[in-house]
C-alpha cells in the first residue's frame, strides 16, 4: 500500500544519492572516484593511488615475477605451445586528464612493465601504449573506455585486438589485425556502468558507447558456451547485423544471449569457420577479456576462452586436454599490481621438474 501511493525507500536513496553526486560532487560508495566531465573511475582492488608512493619493487620482487612467467613459458614451449603474458591498462592509465588529481609519477605497475619489457625470454604485451595511441588516431572514433565504467568498451576492445594481433603475427604469419572496414559501427545507449551501480544509482546515469557488428560478408563465429566445454551445447552465431540500440540487457553484445558466469572459472569455445590453417588458441581472461573475445577470436581456427577473475593461475588441465598452439593469458593492470606480492607458484612437481630438467641439460640457458 505504502509503495503503491508513496516513493519507495529505494526510490528515496537514489534521490539523495543523486543530489549528492551532481551539487556536492559526492560519491555514494567509497570505491568510485567522482571525475571530470561526467568520468567515474573504480577506487577498489588498488586500483588507484592518489598519494607520493612508497611501495617501489625491490629487485628481488621483479626478478620473483619474471622468474614465474619465464617458467611458465619454458614449461608450455616443452609442449610445443607458445605463452603470451597480456596486461590491459586501468582506465587511468588511458585517461588521468578527467581524475580530479592526476597521480605523481610512475605507478607501481609501470615499474614491473618497464622491468618485462627488457626481458627478452618472456612474451610480454602492454596494451597502455597501444590505446594511448589510439586516442590520436582520427579515424578512432570516441571514447575507449566507458565514462561510467571501469572497463573499455568495444572500441577499447577492437584497438586492443589490433595491437595485440600485429605482435602475435610475428610468431603466426596466418594472423592478421582486424580493419574498422571489416564492421559495421554506431554509438548506443549504455547505462550499465558498474560505477553507477555501486553508487545506488542503477539507471539513472547514461552515456553513449561503440557497438561493433561484423559486416554479412565476414565469416560468422561460433560459441559454445558452458563449464565443462561440451562442444555441443548452445551452438550460438555472432550476429552479423547492428540492429540492437540498447546494451541495457544481461546479455553478449554480440551474441545476444546471456554470458553471466556461473561460476568464477566458466568456459566458452568459439570455432572460426574462416581458416583451419590458423593456430588454435587458449584464452584465461579477466572481466576485460569480455569485450575481447569477439574480435580475438576472429584470429583463430579454435579458441577456447576460461574466465579467470583476479586469478593469474593457469588451468593445466585444460591445457593438457585442449593443446592449443598459443596460451594467452590477460588481466588488467589493477590486478597485477595486487598479485605481485604473490607470485603465481601454480604449476605441479612435473611442471618444477620439467623446468629442472631443462635446465640441467641446458645450464646456459637457464643463467643466462
Amino acid at each position: 500500500y505504502f509503495n503503491d501511493r508513496f516513493f519507495s525507500r529505494t526510490t528515496l536513496v537514489k534521490a539523495r544519492n543523486w543530489v549528492r553526486l551532481n551539487c556536492l560532487q559526492i560519491s555514494a560508495a567509497p570505491s568510485v572516484l567522482v571525475g571530470k566531465n561526467g568520468w567515474f573511475y573504480f577506487l577498489g582492488e588498488a586500483n588507484i593511488i592518489l598519494s607520493p608512493r612508497d611501495d617501489a619493487y625491490t629487485p628481488q620482487e621483479l626478478n620473483q615475477w619474471k622468474e614465474s612467467l619465464a617458467a611458465r613459458t619454458k614449461y608450455l614451449a616443452s609442449r610445443g605451445i607458445k605463452y603470451v603474458f597480456v596486461v590491459a591498462p586501468n582506465k587511468q592509465s588511458v585517461y588521468p586528464e578527467f581524475l580530479p588529481k592526476r597521480q605523481p609519477g610512475k605507478t607501481r605497475y609501470d615499474e614491473l612493465r618497464d622491468f618485462l619489457k627488457n626481458s627478452p625470454e618472456i612474451s610480454f604485451v602492454d596494451l597502455k601504449d597501444a590505446l594511448l595511441e589510439g586516442k590520436k588516431e582520427s579515424v578512432v572514433p570516441g571514447n575507449m573506455f566507458h565514462k561510467t565504467d571501469t572497463h573499455w568498451n568495444e572500441l577499447g576492445a577492437f584497438i586492443a585486438d589490433r595491437y595485440l594481433s600485429a605482435k602475435l603475427s610475428t610468431v603466426f604469419p596466418g594472423i592478421q589485425p582486424l580493419a574498422m572496414s571489416q564492421f559495421n559501427f554506431q554509438k548506443v545507449k549504455y547505462q550499465e556502468g558498474d560505477c553507477p551501480k555501486l553508487m545506488g544509482l542503477y539507471g539513472w546515469i547514461k552515456e553513449s558507447a561503440p557497438k561493433f557488428s561484423a559486416l554479412s560478408s565476414e565469416p560468422a563465429l561460433k560459441f559454445n558456451q558452458g563449464n565443462d566445454l561440451t562442444r555441443e551445447i548452445s551452438t550460438l552465431s555472432i550476429s552479423n547485423k547492428a540492429s540492437d540500440t540498447d546494451t541495457n540487457k544481461d546479455k553478449d553484445n554480440d551474441t545476444g544471449t546471456d554470458t553471466k558466469m556461473n561460476s568464477k572459472m566458466n568456459s566458452d569455445f568459439c570455432t572460426n569457420n574462416k581458416s583451419l590453417r590458423l593456430p588454435k588458441a587458449l584464452v584465461f581472461h579477466d572481466s576485460f577479456g569480455d569485450n575481447l573475445k569477439p574480435f580475438l577470436a576472429r584470429h583463430f581456427s579454435e579458441t577456447v576462452f576460461q574466465k579467470r577473475p583476479a586469478d593469474v593461475s593457469l588451468d593445466l588441465d585444460l591445457i593438457e586436454k585442449e593443446k592449443p598452439d598459443i596460451v594467452i593469458q590477460e588481466i588488467v593492470e589493477r590486478h597485477a599490481v595486487q598479485l605481485m606480492a604473490f607470485p603465481p607458484h601454480d604449476w605441479r612437481h612435473e611442471f618444477c621438474d620439467a623446468i629442472a630438467l631443462e635446465n640441467k641439460q641446458h645450464p646456459h640457458s637457464a643463467s643466462s
